[in-house]
């Protein structure tokens, strides 16, 4: 009876490994599917997993205005939503969003492009016209929490830094910038996975 009974638990395990696993593909490939994205939430909740008060505070943080009211707060919300999930699921599930560099003081210019070439990888002379040129995207479709840490990291280091993280445009490219990515002389970064894994971590602290 206790076999049968394992083998039972076992089945229902495996089933429900593999329907995750349906989700989290079609998310790895399409991070833009918000219908996908609130299903799998669904799912979670249904098995009693904290994770799905993630997706949904993501998705809702997504759809408010910067500028609107309550956006810090949503975002503080995400922060503390986050806290204890592994990064490789947050990777994958997570929706994308771009790193928007928006311009320093002059006399931080210097250290503004070191701190760029650290965080993206970028040669001199890029890092250098990705800074005069701000404003100016330097690291495009990122995971919510690795766009955080580039963020953190570039006005951590950099007090008179400007820098903000917004929605990813769908299928955004490397062309799409905010500001005449045509005349620029760099290519905006396209994260990918363990890029910034030479970076500090984020603290549980609110993001400047």
């Amino acid at each position: 009876m206790l076999q049968q009974k394992h083998l039972v638990l076992r089945f229902h395990e495996k089933r429900s490994m593999h329907e995750e696993q349906g989700f989290l593909d079609q998310l790895r490939e399409h991070p833009e599917d918000d219908v996908t994205r609130l299903v799998y939430a669904d799912w979670l909740e249904d098995q009693g997993d904290r994770r799905s008060a993630y997706l949904r505070a993501e998705v809702a943080l997504a759809r408010m205005k910067e500028s609107g009211e309550g956006y810090a707060s949503a975002e503080a919300e995400l922060v503390g939503l986050r806290e204890g999930i592994e990064l490789k699921w947050l990777e994958t599930a997570s929706k994308r969003w771009d790193v928007v560099f928006l311009g320093q003081g002059p006399a931080h210019k210097i250290h503004a492009i070191k701190l760029v070439r650290e965080i993206g990888g970028y040669g001199l002379a890029e890092s250098k016209s990705l800074v005069e040129s701000a404003p100016t995207v330097f690291l495009i479709a990122a995971p919510r929490y690795e766009a955080e840490v580039a963020r953190q990291y570039l006005m951590g280091n950099n007090p008179r830094a400007q820098v903000r993280v917004r929605l990813a445009p769908h299928r955004s490219t490397p062309e799409e910038t905010v500001s005449k990515a045509r005349e620029l002389t760099y290519s905006p970064v396209r994260w990918r996975p363990s890029m910034l894994d030479h970076l500090p971590r984020l603290a549980d602290a609110p993001l400047g």
